[in-house]
């Protein structure tokens, strides 16, 4: 969504393919450094990982209130770090829930779930830039569900607390 947002906003069709860039460089570099400040364990993984997720949602939220290149390219490099750092912290985190031993099925199970929403959420989002005309729309709705979905781990807690109860009635 973002070159043809910045084609559509003024910015010239060059720098706006550019932005694409920053956030992979953005993305490399910081998946090297999650890495390795994961390894200190100053913070918890789980609360890094949702953080990561949760200001990912709000960069995306951004998009449609800046104009300028170099105001854009500060939401594009925000969003590739923290997609480099969830990329980075999601197989650590299933391998730390359920074994080094299932990490090729629940890294399969994860990356199939994802396939669904990688090749659903273009047709959503251009869907919504027809309906609509902008893409702004499509940032907000894209950023929302992100954030939903860094909320939804919040429940994780909960959700355990409940099915505990459960198997103990049983």
């Amino acid at each position: 969504m973002i070159p043809p947002h910045a084609s559509d906003i003024g910015i010239d069709s060059y720098k706006a393919v550019n932005l694409l860039t920053i956030a992979g460089i953005s993305g490399s570099v910081f998946r090297l450094l999650t890495g390795w400040f994961i390894d200190f364990n100053l913070v918890g993984k789980k609360h890094f990982y949702l953080v990561s997720i949760a200001v990912c949602a709000v960069a995306l939220c951004v998009f449609p209130l800046v104009g300028q290149f170099a105001h854009m390219a500060v939401p594009c490099a925000v969003c590739g770090m923290l997609a480099g750092s969830v990329s980075v912290l999601a197989p650590i985190l299933l391998a730390e829930e359920f074994g080094v031993v299932y990490i090729p099925v629940t890294y399969g199970v994860m990356y199939s779930m994802s396939a669904f929403f990688y090749l659903a959420s273009p047709v959503l989002m251009g869907f919504l830039r027809d309906l609509t005309g902008r893409w702004d729309d499509s940032f907000f709705v894209s950023g929302s569900l992100v954030m939903f979905a860094a909320i939804l781990n919040l429940a994780e807690p909960w959700a355990l607390k409940r099915g505990r109860k459960q198997m103990e009635q049983k």
